[in-house]
C-alpha cells in the first residue's frame, strides 16, 4: 500500500486522489507541439521553426518516510483486524517540527481485506475519544484523578476506570 492514496492516484476512470489530485497542474508539465507535413507513403516531417517544446512538470518534497510508513500501515492493520473494525487512521508526525513522516488509512473491504479506500484522517467526523484523551490528560496534569481512579459516567450504568484502554465502539468507554 505505502501511502498510495495519500501519495495520490491518477485514474482515467475516477478522480485523481491525495497529492497527485491537489499538485495535478505543477506535476503533468506542458505537452509539447509540432507542426507536420505529410510527404506521402504514411510518413510526415516537422516543419521547422513550428516546435513548441515539451516541459516536465515539477517534483514534490514530502516528509512521509517510507520506513515509518511502512510500520504504520502494518500497525493499524493489525489493529483493526483484532478490534474488528470497519477503519481507522495513523498518523506518525514529527513533534519538534509538525512534519508528517507517515499517514495510513485502511477501510474494511467487501471481501475482508483492509485497503487504503479513503482518507479519514481528513473526513468531517466527530471527535470523540480524541477529546476524550485530551480532557483525561488535563485531569491528569491538574492532579484532579489518578490513572486508578473511578469515573461515573452520568447515565451510563457502573463505574469505569479512567486509565485509557481500547474499547469496541458499542461499549462505554473511559473518560
Amino acid at each position: 500500500m505505502l501511502a498510495n492514496r495519500t501519495i495520490g492516484l491518477a485514474r482515467a476512470n475516477a478522480q485523481n486522489v491525495g497529492i497527485e489530485r491537489t499538485y495535478d497542474t505543477l506535476l503533468k508539465g506542458e505537452t509539447g507541439r509540432r507542426l507536420v507535413r505529410y510527404i506521402g507513403g504514411g510518413t510526415y516531417i516537422p516543419v521547422e521553426g513550428y516546435e513548441i517544446e515539451s516541459e516536465n512538470g515539477k517534483d514534490i518534497m514530502t516528509t512521509l518516510d517510507v520506513n515509518i510508513q511502512d510500520i504504520a500501515e502494518q500497525a493499524l492493520q493489525k489493529g483493526l483486524i483484532a478490534n474488528r473494525a470497519e477503519h481507522g487512521t495513523c498518523i506518525v508526525m514529527e513533534v519538534a517540527t509538525g512534519k508528517i513522516k507517515a499517514i495510513a488509512n485502511l477501510g474494511l473491504q467487501p471481501d475482508g481485506a483492509y485497503w487504503e479506500d479513503l482518507n479519514y484522517a481528513i473526513r468531517a467526523t466527530e471527535p470523540g475519544s480524541t477529546f476524550k484523551l485530551a480532557t483525561l490528560l488535563s485531569l491528569l496534569e491538574d492532579k484532579k484523578v489518578s490513572l486508578s481512579d473511578n469515573v461515573n459516567l452520568e447515565g451510563v450504568p457502573g463505574k469505569y476506570p479512567a486509565a485509557p484502554s481500547m474499547t469496541p465502539n458499542n461499549m462505554a468507554a473511559p473518560m
